[in-house]
């Protein structure tokens, strides 16, 4: 996945495919991290055919998923994304964000997050980072933190449904019901037609 970073930012598209592909085909339940870097790789290379198959087999594995919604509305418009990594700073962000899911999943919930406070230092825009950031402090019983965190992400980014359904899930813990509901609510009217 690195490797398809590194080509990517380098210009390198022939290489970066490569890695890519070899993410995704390793992937058997494709990853959100995975399907938004691939397809936006398909987008600025102007495959719109490959973003819409890649984006349809996500979807089949995840029903209903709203991570593809702001994706979907960039394919339909016909606006390329930029680069997931632009610079070093970006792509040292990227690292550190590997790195501490790696310790996230050891249960190293302490080193992780430091990993990922750095990340966010270094890139305090990247949602995906933003979300991991927030589940490790709510892991850590840090609730109020894990909110801050939720509420800075990006309302057009596509992880700021998730991220404002674990904030009402905290307000609940913080035994802030009212606050809890009413952002539910929010919530629901602005997704009447789904069902969860």
């Amino acid at each position: 996945f690195h490797a398809a970073l590194l080509n990517d930012a380098a210009g390198d598209m022939a290489e970066a495919e490569k890695h890519y592909l070899a993410g995704a085909e390793d992937d058997a339940n494709l990853s959100y991290r995975n399907v938004e870097v691939l397809g936006g790789f398909y987008q600025r290379t102007g495959r719109p055919e490959a973003v819409r198959a890649l984006y349809q087999r996500f979807l089949e594995q995840q029903p209903g998923s709203p991570l593809l919604d702001e994706p979907l509305a960039q394919l339909k418009s016909g606006k390329s994304p930029p680069k997931t990594v632009r610079d070093g700073r970006e792509g040292a962000a990227e690292a550190l964000f590997g790195i501490a899911g790696g310790f996230a999943r050891q249960d190293a919930a302490e080193t992780a997050l430091t990993l990922a406070r750095y990340g966010l230092a270094l890139r305090p825009d990247f949602p995906m980072l933003q979300l991991v950031t927030g589940q490790l402090m709510d892991s850590l019983g840090r609730h109020q933190a894990a909110n801050d965190l939720y509420g800075a992400i990006d309302p057009a980014s596509s992880l700021s449904w998730s991220a404002r359904l674990a904030m009402a899930v905290n307000l609940n813990r913080l035994e802030r019901f009212d606050e809890a509901a009413a952002l539910l609510r929010k919530m629901a009217g602005e997704r009447s037609y789904d069902p969860e």
